[in-house]
């Protein structure tokens, strides 16, 4: 009663005139019309507060205004932002060689004036001795290969006290070549005795084994000493450019240097 006097019900006449409340026969609605009619027979507060419950329910359940003649469908496409300036398209289809073609280098060729041989070659004991031999280079530069052997070892006995600071002294014994022992290779000029080169093994200018490379032009003295040593020595140059008659070299011996 209070929602009607208040204007929150219509009255019988007037859901008989809503255009979307002609169909009775839906149970909605059927549902809406009993609340009606018992709202008129008990006009108490503790009914009307369960009725305005049960309108709000129904309206909420979406039976208010069901037409079953008029039954609308909608089809929504979201576009997802970010995507909708491209066109979905199917991916690429890569295929992979089974044969993968190698690049290939084609080797260097060799120019015939780098060629270099072998002019001199000893393998030689020295016991505090020396040998020596000259060569006119008139196309360098001049190669020297050189390795030894056959030198001797001493035992040595070093003494040492802990770190701890303790009075403890202890002592190590290991091996090592003999100082006495080298090898010694000069290339100096023939006239003058200028030193071009100077190298070697042995306590002066290490334990290395290798080879020399010199480019210098002129008469050269090669001198070859050594001690408690055996060396194994070959002197490499162009043939030419430093031989008028090619015709008589023994090529036996040649190499690319690098």
């Amino acid at each position: 009663m209070i929602l009607l006097s208040m204007g929150f019900l219509p009255t019988e006449t007037q859901w008989r005139g809503l255009p979307l409340m002609s169909d009775w026969q839906s149970p909605c609605k059927r549902a809406i019309k009993k609340i009606y009619h018992h709202s008129n027979e008990r006009a108490n507060m503790k009914y009307l507060f369960f009725i305005v419950l049960l309108i709000l329910a129904i309206i909420t359940a979406g039976c208010v205004g069901e037409n079953k003649n008029n039954i609308s469908t909608s089809t929504q496409t979201t576009i997802t932002t970010g995507q909708r300036y491209v066109t979905e398209v199917t991916p690429f289809l890569t295929i992979t060689p089974t044969n993968i073609p190698h690049r290939t280098f084609s080797p260097v060729t060799p120019i015939p004036e780098d060629l270099t041989c072998v002019i001199y070659s000893t393998k030689q004991s020295f016991t505090r001795n020396k040998i020596a031999f000259s060569f006119n280079l008139k196309n360098p530069p001049v190669y020297i290969n050189y390795s030894v052997s056959d030198y001797p070892y001493i035992t040595e006995v070093n003494s040492y006290k802990n770190r701890t600071g303790s009075k403890d002294e202890g002592t190590i014994t290991y091996q090592t070549i003999n100082p006495g022992s080298f090898f010694e290779i000069i290339v100096r000029d023939k006239s003058t005795g200028e030193i071009y080169l100077q190298d070697g093994f042995g306590k002066e200018y290490g334990y290395h084994m290798g080879t020399l490379k010199l480019i210098k032009r002129g008469d050269l003295l090669f001198e070859m000493s050594g001690n408690m040593i055996t060396a194994d020595v070959k002197i490499w140059v162009k043939p030419i450019g430093n031989f008028d008659d090619l015709s008589k070299f023994d090529y036996k011996e040649c190499i690319y240097w690098v």
